[in-house]
């Protein structure tokens, strides 16, 4: 035992302390209860302690254990749990004066039982709060923030049954308006209409190169040509219209492209009025047919105002000399026109600028 007043250990069966003289008689059942480092615990408490367990820094307030205040310290308080749970009886005894040892059992069995209804609380709301996330990824959004309905029949298409089918589906009819209708609303459109439809379709989110706006599309798995990207992205977004000499051809854009996704690589579409394949090496050729559309309309431009000028000159007529390369360069220009005609036939009513090098792609079926 140790002196109540000078902290000094002593023999069981002394008397009198022998380093100050106190009594020592009857110590052994006298409650000392609050006296800090001097208390005597008795051996009923000792045990593990739930409330300090359960409730942690809360507990320690209640108790007057200022050390459970640790708990407020992030990751200290899941070690300071099982600390107050192991020590927390001797230190609320040794804290705090208690009427007996029946009082103090009696509150601790309270604080035992208000931090286990909490804790049950606790993982109760944590598992609803866990079903209601589950629930919404499932059936809302696929965090994704767009509304993906799959068909559990629909399957995949071949070549020609995913052009017939982009053919009739309006998506890429809208308008597309910033902050309003982006190309995720038309990617998800696309997927749900062909899903209902029963063709089997990906959505498919990009990203760029040194570019913190990606973008939205599909892609479909045919069983002719494999997967096939595809971008029904509507009109507003940026184009070249190419243009005929002499007023070109009235044209309009067809939305519905498809798209060529490689990473690494820039980020291109063709109309499927001008797609022959949905490989990259062809797109590749595309790009440099257009190279050579443009080329060779340069040079006929030049040719034309070359002709102008002459025939200003000539006053329209093709006499002897200068003049009578008249009728030649005429024809020429028809035929060169007729040429760039069809040349634009092949490549489409438009082209279209990449949006940059593809860095990453996700598809989600």
């Amino acid at each position: 035992m140790f002196c109540p007043k000078c902290g000094k250990e002593t023999p069981e069966n002394q008397a009198f302390c022998s380093s100050c003289g106190a009594p020592l008689q009857g110590l052994g059942t006298t409650n000392t209860s609050g006296m800090g480092s001097l208390a005597q615990i008795p051996p009923e408490i000792r045990g593990w302690n739930w409330g300090g367990f359960f409730l942690n820094w809360i507990w320690g307030i209640g108790n007057s254990v200022w050390i459970a205040l640790l708990g407020l310290i992030p990751f200290v308080g899941f070690v300071m749990s099982f600390v107050l749970g192991a020590k927390g009886s001797e230190w609320a005894w040794a804290a705090r004066k208690w009427d007996s040892v029946e009082h103090f059992k009696r509150t601790q069995r309270m604080w035992a039982l208000i931090g286990l209804i909490i804790f049950i609380v606790g993982v109760v709301l944590w598992a609803m709060y866990i079903l209601v996330v589950v629930f919404a990824v499932i059936t809302s959004d696929d965090g994704l923030g767009v509304d993906l309905r799959n068909n559990k029949s629909a399957s995949d298409p071949t070549w020609d049954q995913l052009l017939d089918f982009l053919i009739t589906d309006p998506t890429d009819e809208q308008a597309y308006y910033e902050g309003v209708r982006v190309c995720t609303d038309f990617a998800e459109e696309l997927h749900n209409n062909a899903e209902a439809d029963g063709i089997r379709a990906g959505y498919v989110e990009i990203q760029f190169v040194d570019s913190e706006v990606g973008h939205a599309l599909n892609v479909f798995e045919t069983v002719d040509k494999g997967w096939v990207y595809v971008d029904c992205t509507g009109p507003d977004i940026s184009t070249v219209m190419p243009s005929l000499p002499g007023g070109g051809l009235d044209v309009s854009c067809e939305y519905d492209s498809i798209a060529y996704v490689q990473v690494g690589k820039e980020y291109g579409v063709v109309g499927i009025d001008a797609a022959e394949s949905p490989t990259y090496t062809f797109y590749e050729d595309y790009v440099r047919w257009w190279e050579e559309y443009e080329t060779a309309l340069e040079e006929y431009d030049a040719e034309a105002t070359a002709y102008d000028l002459l025939y200003d000159r000539c006053g329209g007529i093709a006499s002897p000399g200068e003049c009578s390369s008249l009728v030649s360069m005429y024809d020429a220009l028809e035929n060169e026109q007729l040429r760039l005609e069809a040349m634009l036939e092949d490549l489409g009513s438009c082209s279209w600028e990449s949006l940059g090098i593809v860095s990453d792609i996700d598809i989600y079926w």
